[in-house]
């Protein structure tokens, strides 16, 4: 156990469970910390995008992404991504690169919006990677009435509401396109 400070300023989730972390009024909570396993946390209000691991840049290239949404006390969030080739040392000035803006907001009292949107699309190789899923930190509501992924309905998710923590996968978005998905809850 870790008795680690928080600033009060911000929500904050565990990493790896998704509660969110409640702080006494000075700031400080006791967090587990295994020896084998480091204490991560998210501030609220980012989003964080991963890709899946490879042994190399070259390997990882292509493999697929997923996001990590962590909303704040106003129910948003936004992030970035950059994308390159990973080798050249010139990728922006040659223009040769993406990048990729994330915002997810609570339109109204059930209805949360996630969107992507290319800020620059310059990587051509961005065609070819794409987000498999996303991970939703702090959402507000008993359970999800409705999820539709570029206003097709999906029934790809799982919501646990005792933490507010909402799983979509199986989805297959390209990074260089913009895509919107939008749920309710109830």
């Amino acid at each position: 156990m870790v008795h680690a400070y928080f600033p009060s300023s911000s929500i904050w989730y565990d990493y790896y469970g998704g509660q969110q972390v409640s702080p006494g009024t000075d700031g400080y909570a006791d967090v587990n910390a295994p020896l084998d396993t480091m204490p991560i946390h998210i501030r609220g209000g980012y989003i964080i995008p991963k890709q899946t691991p490879g042994l190399s840049t070259a390997q990882q290239k292509f493999n697929p992404y997923n996001l990590v949404v962590a909303l704040d006390s106003n129910q948003k969030a936004q992030g970035y991504l950059f994308l390159d080739d990973g080798e050249s040392i010139d990728s922006i000035v040659s223009g040769n690169y993406a990048m990729i803006s994330f915002n997810s907001t609570r339109a109204s009292s059930s209805q949360y919006v996630i969107q992507a949107t290319p800020v620059v699309n310059g990587y051509t190789e961005s065609s070819k990677l794409s987000m498999t899923s996303i991970m939703t930190l702090g959402v507000q509501g008993r359970s999800i009435c409705s999820l539709s992924v570029n206003g097709q309905p999906w029934s790809w998710y799982g919501f646990e509401s005792n933490i507010g923590r909402l799983f979509i996968q199986n989805l297959s978005l390209s990074l260089s396109t913009s895509w919107k998905i939008v749920f309710e809850t109830c």
